[in-house]
């Protein structure tokens, strides 16, 4: 192990080798304003033996954090990113960035790393501009190095050494923190820098680790060229040298100090599209000798997004004091919530256009997008955005080149953009607040309010009923276009046809599978598009009829989170029987429907065979397809979890403030007292009822067929029907022996004993509900 500890001062400072005094294994000398920074070099065979296999499988691995606090620097410690967790990475072979191993390694070392695999979570870096880019890049925000420190201790330091324990304890202060590997140098380097402040020279040198301490300043002279940065002052090697030795260096460098600042804020009003205002305090190049552009490069987590396209009429940009975007990860989706988002966010590069003359202070607006996020109680998320990293880009001249110098600093994202002889002048970050302020612009989200049951969407968690009923049940509220959209059962998509899919239906028929439209359909693209109809109306609630088991797998299979959702925590504290992370269920008001098992099951065993079957597609009965095991768990699983009860609708007393009653209506009621339980459930749900719910037009018939039309025949008696009256006589008693024989007449022997067995497997499951029914 190598070991280069540096403490940097500004132009003009400097230090007597005399005041510093140098011992076998220590060195010590006076405060001293200046940037510390502590470079570490490790062999692979001298590292734990998971981070050392973890390792041979990148090609590269470079892990940045820079702290969420505006810090000094001095040169030539210039290279900047925005705050937060950076990964770039190169795996070392194919099928390494399929796997798990690095997001779980790093979740232990970092504390939470909210990825699962490089090809799902990361975004690829272009491969078609310059060769010193990484495959991969990804970030987060991460307030601090607290895990590192707690597992650094465990894995590196030795209970007999406690000034290791007190290196890591010091990273807490630390304003960056680097560690870089690659197959070329087969070696990890970890480089902590300190911000600019009065600190004491100290170092002691371990057993067997060469340790060097440079006290040097920031140092030009005539004879550097341009491109060139220098450094003076005194070098020593503990254990090595008696006394400090003079020393005066110069080297070319890629990163400069443009001697300005910049701070970033959110403009107000922010609403859902917010602009965010950087603020620079000169508009004159640093390099007037050399074209020079200005560049702001964003780090955007996956709470925000920036659009492309509206970032590419030149007008709009020219308003905004903005040239161009010149570079976006891809892909960024302009539609998906923040909750079923795979991959980390985005990072942009956008060229800013300064004034034509250097006038003070100017400011260029980035206008930014908020994705839908997660419910909360009390309706509000703050978020923060990092800071970008600001910088102008000037080219060198031709035949400059930069190899690499003692504090060169490459493979930060935004350099691989840039041809190699690019100069990035860094504009320093700095707050109101000044130094020790937050490199974060915050703003307040509203999300859906878990403590007020009236949202403005609608999710009717249906249907064990399987025919006529339920369509007209839909036909209700599709008489109510002024206030409500209806969404007609989006979940069988991924259910019976996508990669994700659960039923063994179309399992061995891939022709089927395609030629429905949803052979891709995930849980997650289902999400996506509920969500592109709230945008889409957003004045009004959103009402979804669905089957309840097309959430789970069939038989009582044990279930978990698709992985198209698995980006979201599952927060259940009881077994969640569904496919869905208990964060998304939370989103919706459930309401469910019943019917009779004796009544629903022939209904639906009916479309499963000529003639209906050869227009439904189902050409075979599956009892598993029945439900109502399904419902029962998943019901019982909303109750558990608090997402609707304890109290019952149409039951004495009342909910307490935020808590969604339970809501089961039953078909017969609905059949028998169509006008009261239409009503009741309006009531429950925030609707205010209107006559015109229980009759519908040729334009409600029209919106019902074309919202039908991907399940056809299973809905043909409903669409031709034009109103929801009570049925004449009220619900007629039929015994077993009439309904066994009703239904050999009708479908056959066979067929009425598997309807039977059916039904009666499924009446437990039905009279437990039923005791949760309104009461009309």
């Amino acid at each position: 192990m190598r070991e280069r500890i540096t403490y940097i001062q500004k132009l003009g400072h400097s230090l007597e080798a005399s005041s510093i005094q140098v011992s076998d294994s220590e060195i010590n000398g006076p405060d001293i304003d200046a940037v510390r920074e502590d470079r570490l070099t490790f062999a692979l065979n001298e590292l734990p033996s998971e981070l050392h296999s973890l390792l041979k499988t990148a090609h590269e691995l470079h892990i940045r954090w820079v702290s969420p606090v505006a810090y000094e620097t001095v040169s030539p410690l210039l290279a900047r990113l925005p705050p937060g967790f950076h990964i770039f990475y190169t795996p070392g072979k194919e099928g390494d960035a399929a796997s798990t191993r690095l997001c779980s390694s790093l979740s232990k070392i970092f504390g939470h790393v909210a990825c699962s695999t490089p090809n799902d979570s990361f975004t690829s870096l272009p491969s078609d501009r310059f060769s010193h880019s990484t495959a991969f890049q990804y970030f987060q925000p991460l307030e601090s190095l607290e895990s590192l420190t707690t597992y650094a201790k465990t894995q590196l330091c030795k209970s007999s050494d406690p000034s290791c324990i007190s290196r890591l304890d010091a990273l807490t202060k630390a304003a960056s923190l680097d560690l870089s590997y690659d197959t070329i140098s087969h070696a990890l380097k970890i480089t902590a820098l300190w911000p600019y402040s009065s600190r004491p020279i100290h170092a002691i040198s371990r057993h067997n680790v060469r340790t060097e301490v440079g006290v040097l300043s920031d140092e030009r002279t005539p004879t550097m060229e341009v491109h060139e940065l220098g450094v003076s002052g005194l070098l020593t090697v503990i254990g090595q040298d008696k006394k400090p030795s003079v020393t005066m260096f110069s080297f070319p460098s890629r990163h400069r100090d443009a001697e300005s600042f910049f701070s970033a804020k959110f403009l107000t009003p922010t609403g859902l599209h917010p602009t965010l205002q950087i603020r620079l305090i000169s508009g004159a190049s640093p390099d007037p000798s050399s074209f020079c552009s200005p560049h702001a490069y964003f780090t955007l987590p996956r709470t925000i997004f920036a659009d492309k396209y509206q970032l590419s009429d030149p007008l709009f940009l020219a308003s905004k004091n903005l040239t161009s975007l010149r570079y976006t990860s891809q892909p960024v989706d302009l539609e998906a919530p923040e909750y079923v988002m795979k991959t980390w966010g985005s990072s942009i590069l956008v060229e800013l256009a300064p004034p034509e003359t250097d006038q003070g202070d100017w400011t260029a607006e980035i206008p930014l997008h908020l994705r839908y996020l997660s419910p909360t109680s009390g309706g509000y998320k703050d978020i923060e955005v990092p800071y970008p990293a600001v910088f102008w880009a000037c080219n060198a001249e031709e035949g400059t080149k930069f190899p690499t110098n003692p504090f060169e600093k490459a493979n930060l994202g935004y350099d691989g953009l840039f041809g190699p002889r690019t100069v990035f002048w860094h504009v320093d970050p700095k707050p109101e607040g000044g130094y020790g302020a937050r490199t974060m612009s915050g703003i307040t989200v509203p999300v859906l309010d878990l403590d007020k049951a009236k949202w403005v969407n609608i999710g009717t968690a249906v249907v064990v009923t399987l025919g006529f009923l339920w369509v007209v049940s839909k036909l209700v509220f599709m008489a109510r276009p002024d206030i409500l959209e209806c969404v007609h059962e989006p979940f069988g998509d991924a259910f019976y046809y996508g990669p994700e899919r659960l039923s063994p239906r179309f399992a061995n028929d891939p022709i089927a599978r395609e030629e429905s439209g949803f052979a891709a359909s995930t849980y997650e693209t289902i999400f996506t598009r509920i969500s592109n109809t709230i945008k889409n109306n957003p004045t009004k609630r959103i009402f979804i009829k669905d089957i309840i088991h097309y959430l789970s797998p069939p038989s009582s299979q044990p279930a978990s989170i698709a992985p198209s959702l698995s980006s979201v925590a599952d927060t259940s504290t009881t077994p969640n029987p569904t496919v869905v992370p208990l964060p998304l269920l939370q989103q919706f008001h459930f309401t469910f429907l019943i019917r009779h098992p004796r009544r629903a099951i022939p209904s639906y065993y009916r479309c499963t065979i000529p003639p209906l079957s050869a227009v439904t597609g189902f050409d075979y009965f599956l009892p598993s397809e029945a439900g109502y095991d399904e419902l029962r768990r998943i019901f019982d699983y909303l109750v558990a979890e608090g997402v609707v009860g304890p109290h019952i609708s149409g039951r004495e007393g009342a909910p307490k403030p935020g808590e969604v009653s339970i809501t089961v209506i039953d078909a017969d009621d609905l059949l028998d007292h169509p006008e009261e339980v239409v009503r009741a459930y309006c009531k429950e749900v925030g609707i205010d009822f209107k006559q015109e719910m229980l009759e519908w037009d040729d334009e409600s018939n029209k919106r019902a067929k074309e919202a039908f039309e991907k399940w056809n025949g299973f809905h043909d008696d409903a669409i031709g029907s034009t109103s929801l009256k009570a049925r004449e006589g009220g619900k007629k008693e039929v015994s077993r022996e009439e309904e066994d024989a009703k239904w050999r007449e009708k479908f056959g022997e066979e067929a009425a004993r598997v309807i039977r067995e059916t039904a009666d497997a499924n009446v437990k499951d039905y009279e437990y509900l039923k005791g949760f029914a309104m009461k009309i």
